[in-house]
């Protein structure tokens, strides 16, 4: 393994920034990715809802690697200035879908023994548990406000102002799953569990301080 890289604090994705947590210990130099959740912002007048239903036919699924990704059409009436009402789509954004693994990492896996997998361009890093792969992910304390866009797949997804990207905890565990499967992003197989026909992307919260 080569010379360890330090402090990177966020990619480059197209033309948006993401940030990400680097101690150097991943395989390859590979970054952990920082997240906020959606929906749970403790100010109810200034709060991200999910957006009711209305004449516009929202999509509920990101495809990645062939696999449909359970994904939450979001609204903020602050975001790029819009007002809410039925047919606005310009304060919408999706929000990823996702399932803790709460399980313990495999004990004989150091950091650097774990696979990485490729994301346009950018190595980020996975955790892995029973010999499976999860995507590692740092949970943000920050504000969730959507301040800016990234589009993925053509799909605008959101960041706040610190460029964390917003995804949503479904609130559903492993134990909810009726089953699991793979979806290959950048040759490695990543975990996402089934449940009542959507699929979830499964993610490891990763502690920032020491196992990034």
């Amino acid at each position: 393994m080569g010379a360890k890289i330090r402090n990177i604090s966020e990619i480059t994705v197209g033309t948006s920034i993401l940030a990400v947590e680097n101690n150097g210990l991943r395989a390859e130099g590979a970054s952990t990715l920082r997240v906020v959740y959606a929906a749970t912002d403790s100010n109810p007048n200034d709060s991200d809802f999910i957006r009711p239903a209305s004449d516009i036919k929202y999509p509920t699924e990101l495809t990645i690697g062939g696999i449909p990704l359970s994904v939450s059409a979001l609204y903020d009436s602050n975001f790029n200035n819009a007002s809410p009402n039925e047919t606005d789509v310009i304060g919408t954004y999706y929000a990823l879908d996702i399932i803790k693994n709460t399980a313990e990492p495999d004990s004989f896996q150091g950091l650097a023994d774990n696979v990485n997998f490729v994301l346009n361009g950018n190595r980020l890093a996975t955790t892995k548990i029973n010999g499976l792969n999860y995507v590692s992910i740092v949970e943000s304390a920050r504000t969730i406000d959507p301040a800016k866009q990234i589009y993925f797949k053509g799909m605008p997804m959101a960041t706040n102002r610190f460029n964390e990207l917003l995804v949503r905890d479904s609130g559903y565990t492993i134990g909810d799953l009726n089953d699991t499967l793979e979806v290959m992003i950048g040759g490695i197989p990543l975990q996402v569990g089934r449940l009542n026909f959507k699929n979830y992307l499964i993610v490891k919260v990763m502690d920032e301080s020491t196992e990034t």
